[in-house]
């Protein structure tokens, strides 16, 4: 069934006091801009915020260590505290969760590219133990506990050590890059796809695409089969990229409990004899049972250059909208330095019910422009409500933006006093019955300039819509 897209309506023309995470304030409000602690002395970047059933919300992230370079992943705890308030948090309630003086492959390796997702009141934390100079890594995770009252208890097998999924990952130049997705029919257990590099000779660079089940109601968790769902995956080099991770899957699952991924892939005309560079995004969806993995359908996207980078999708679904959609969002990179980079945008509905079938894809009328304007889409979806976020350029600064298909509304930007905003996340709940007004709590991450003027940090908005 197709849906007619609803305006994504925060009250974003109010004149705000917008306030930072100051000493002694307690709570903050709808819209208030929270800059979360951190451990790090170093910038911050790469964070997701999730929403648990009560709307407590868990922000992970990555922070540099200053003087070395290497990272470290935190994430911190922010509690409802009633109504429609949030408890700012401190700096001791910053939880180190993957920390790199453990040294498990060498004193120079770091711990970077969280994911997290909510498991009814808890959280999983998944992230990349990375060993630079030889390309090891480890997929390492934990589950953070949340009490009633109190603070949380992270269940990993040592302090700053997850718990090792798999410990034989090259992690290469992709950098793992994992993703988890919770599983309805299943509390406590989530699915994990994550990039493996198979070659890596001159500019070609091949992957495969890995993936296993984790069930964290065991402590230490039960790790099911790890298998290879596609590969391999080209994600070649140019003259200026990628920068940053590669393959980045995405994950979701959809309304009959099957894996829905997304994935890039960029391959130069030299790789395999094509006649042109490719670049391309691909969604899979695959039904899995006691580790086993069954394609069901693959749908392979393009932007409007094929010879373009397609970046960073990001998916987003519901299991109380009215059909089985999946809402995808990414960016497309010309293959210059300081390129146009634009956001592609649209729905996926799987036709084929809870087996395989067509599969219907509607594009979004995204108002880029012909100049370097919009990045890191994410993409946020629920019952009669289709929005997406991104960055946003401007002559000499970024900011935060959100954007409603239909009816037309134009792009507007979220009420935020941040320098250089971008790479936002955004995590929704239903808080009242679906597709009512005001139904939907939304939380949305982002980095930026720190407020007290000490380089890049982490922030968190709350919305209600």
């Amino acid at each position: 069934m197709r849906f007619q897209l609803l305006p994504f309506v925060l009250p974003l023309a109010l004149p705000l006091a917008l306030t930072g995470s100051l000493p002694g304030q307690g709570t903050i409000n709808l819209q208030d801009v929270l800059e979360l602690p951190s451990l790090a002395t170093g910038d911050l970047d790469h964070a997701l915020v999730v929403l648990n059933d009560n709307g407590d919300a868990f922000a992970a992230w990555q922070g540099e260590d200053a003087a070395t370079g290497r990272h470290q992943v935190e994430g911190v705890l922010i509690r409802r505290a009633s109504g429609l308030t949030w408890t700012v948090p401190q700096p001791a309630d910053v939880l180190l969760l993957g920390d790199p003086s453990h040294a498990v492959f060498s004193s120079g390796e770091e711990c970077n590219k969280p994911d997290v997702v909510s498991l009814g009141q808890d959280f999983a934390v998944v992230w990349a133990r990375n060993e630079p100079n030889t390309g090891w890594s480890q997929l390492e995770v934990a589950r953070i506990l949340v009490p009633p009252a109190g603070p949380p208890v992270v269940d990993s097998a040592a302090p700053g050590l997850g718990w090792t999924v798999d410990p034989l990952v090259v992690g290469g130049d992709a950098g793992l890059m994992p993703d988890l997705a919770a599983r309805a029919a299943a509390p406590g257990e989530v699915a994990v796809a994550y990039a493996h590099e198979t070659y890596s000779q001159a500019a070609i660079r091949e992957y495969d695409l890995r993936a296993t089940t984790i069930d964290l109601n065991a402590s230490p968790p039960q790790i099911g089969p790890i298998v290879t769902l596609a590969g391999p995956i080209p994600v070649d080099n140019t003259a200026y990229g990628p920068v940053g991770g590669r393959v980045l899957p995405d994950m979701v699952e959809d309304d009959f409990g099957h894996l829905v991924i997304a994935y890039e892939s960029f391959e130069l005309a030299v790789h395999n004899g094509l006649a042109g560079d490719e670049g391309h995004v691909h969604v899979h969806r695959f039904a899995e049972s006691g580790g086993i993995w069954t394609e069901l359908e693959h749908v392979v996207l393009d932007g409007q250059n094929l010879g373009f980078r397609q970046r960073r999708p990001n998916l987003a679904t519901s299991h109380t909208d009215l059909g089985n959609t999946v809402s995808l969002a990414w960016i497309e990179q010309g293959l210059r330095l300081f390129a146009d980079l634009d956001v592609r945008y649209g729905e996926l509905e799987f036709l084929g019910g809870a087996g395989p079938g067509t599969v219907a894809v509607t594009h979004q009328p995204f108002p880029n422009l012909a100049n370097r304007d919009h990045a890191h889409p994410a993409p946020i979806h629920a019952r009669a409500f289709r929005a997406v976020v991104c960055c946003r350029w401007y002559t000499l600064k970024t900011g935060i933006v959100a954007f409603n298909a239909a009816p037309p509304i134009p792009e507007r930007p979220l009420p935020t006093n941040v320098n250089w905003a971008w790479r936002p996340a955004a995590d929704l709940i239903e808080i009242g019955q679906p597709g009512a007004p005001d139904s939907r709590l939304i939380a949305i991450s982002y980095e930026g300039d720190s407020l007290s003027g000490s380089g890049q940090a982490i922030f968190v908005q709350f919305f209600r819509r």
